[in-house]
C-alpha cells in the first residue's frame, strides 16, 4: 500500500493543484474552497511523503495507514475549512452542479443552472 501511494499520490497531487489553479482563475473572489483545496494538496503532498519514507526506510504498511488515520482525522476534524463543498442545497434540497460545487463561493445565494423536468 505505502508502495503505491509512493507512486500515484504523486498525479493526485497535481490534480487536486490543477483543480485549485482553476478554481483561483475562474472565481471572482477566492475564498474558502480554493484554501479548502490547498489543504487537501497538503494533506495529500504529506502522505506521498510518508510513504515515500516508508518504502526507503523499511516499514511496514501499518506505519502508513497509521499516518493516512491521522491525516483523514486532521481532515474530519478542520472540516470546515477543508471540506466546504456542498452536494445539495439547504434551501430546496436540489443537487448542485459540479461546477456550483467547486468553484461558487456561495451557491445557495445564486439561482439555480436551469431548471431539470
Amino acid at each position: 500500500m505505502a508502495e503505491w501511494a509512493a507512486e500515484h499520490f504523486f498525479k493526485i497531487f497535481l490534480g487536486v493543484i490543477v483543480l485549485n489553479l482553476i478554481q483561483r482563475r475562474r472565481a471572482k473572489r477566492n475564498g474558502k474552497k480554493s484554501m479548502a483545496t490547498l489543504l487537501l494538496s497538503l494533506a495529500v503532498f504529506l502522505l506521498m511523503v510518508i510513504g515515500q519514507f516508508v518504502v526507503v526506510y523499511g516499514g511496514s504498511d501499518l506505519h502508513f495507514l497509521a499516518a493516512c488515520l491521522v491525516v483523514a482525522l486532521l481532515i474530519y476534524r478542520y472540516r470546515a475549512y477543508t471540506l466546504p463543498f456542498p452536494i445539495y442545497s439547504g434551501k430546496d434540497g436540489r443537487r448542485f452542479t459540479l461546477e456550483e460545487i467547486l468553484f461558487v463561493e456561495d451557491p445557495d445565494a445564486s439561482p439555480p443552472a436551469e431548471d431539470q423536468p
